[in-house]
């Protein structure tokens, strides 16, 4: 005898001489249904997974894992609009406007950026936690951000050019040189949430976190440097030598270095609270930068 559930989908067979009840499932387009709406969201999760591998930290931090970011993942960051292998390839490509992320391994070469932008349209160099040897800036119109180096050869970034942005980079124990974090030259730039850690005053070395001078280098103006970080600084955190002063033995005027503050003009030979933290090591200092 047959008899067939209300609701259920199923129907129970007696077998004969066996007095057993067996229940028997019928396929029916709601359990179709069922297990391929079930199957589309394991594909989804699995998709949202993230696909950089974590790799331990290298840089003075606890050694916990971490994600590697991917550019497109970090906080305000435009996603990739080229991707290359190496820094001459994006040279070669590279158009205004563009962010550039690098597929390549950079860990063991110096980033030198030399293709620029335009004034409203710059390149952005995006390394979402990538590692380099260092990063040398020789371009006018470009963003360089979140790149890391570890005891890269000093200085550890070390740019030259006008309208640069340099933001969220992390430059730990520069070797070699003065020894210096970050070396800047040129005018309208920005140095934005940077942190150097560690560097070295051994040897002699005027160690400095930041530094910018006037000697065989042309002046600088309109620098606007805030809420970058040096630990464990060796000589000073900020340093703006102009013509007249130490080594600024050069022609012109050094001027306009500060932090920017709702209604304030950048005031020359001046330094905002807001543009450095620092720990155990010199203050801020700015040279003189006006022409004898």
């Amino acid at each position: 005898m047959n008899r067939r559930a209300a609701r259920g989908g199923w129907h129970r067979d007696r077998s004969p001489g066996s007095g057993s009840t067996v229940p028997a499932m019928r396929i029916t387009w709601r359990l179709v249904l069922g297990f391929l709406a079930v199957s589309v969201l394991a594909l989804l999760a699995a998709l949202a997974r993230p696909s950089w591998p974590l790799e331990r930290g290298t840089d003075g931090g606890s050694g916990a894992a971490a994600p590697r970011m991917s550019p497109a993942t970090e906080k305000g960051a435009a996603p990739c609009t080229l991707r290359a292998a190496t820094p001459r390839e994006a040279a070669r490509r590279a158009r205004p406007g563009d962010t550039v992320c690098f597929d390549g391994d950079l860990s063991r070469r110096r980033l030198v950026v030399t293709k620029g932008g335009s004034r409203k349209h710059p390149i952005t160099y995006a390394g979402g936690g990538d590692a380099v040897d260092g990063i040398t800036i020789e371009a006018d119109d470009v963003i360089v951000e979140g790149f890391r180096s570890v005891r890269p050869e000093a200085p550890g970034i070390e740019l030259a050019g006008h309208r640069v942005t340099v933001r969220n980079n992390t430059v730990t124990g520069p070797r070699g040189g003065d020894g210096d974090g970050i070396r800047f030259f040129g005018d309208d730039l920005t140095i934005a949430h940077n942190t150097v850690r560690g560097t070295d005053n051994s040897h002699g070395r005027p160690a400095d976190c930041m530094q910018t001078f006037a000697s065989d280098t042309p002046p600088s103006h309109r620098v606007r440097v805030e809420n970058n970080r040096c630990e464990k600084a060796g000589n000073i955190c900020l340093t703006a030598e102009g013509p007249n002063d130490g080594e600024g033995d050069g022609p012109g005027t050094s001027a306009d270095f500060g932090p920017p503050a709702a209604g304030d003009v950048l005031a020359r030979e001046r330094l905002g609270s807001g543009a450095v933290t620092h720990e155990s090591g010199g203050g801020c200092e700015i040279g003189h930068t006006r022409p004898k």
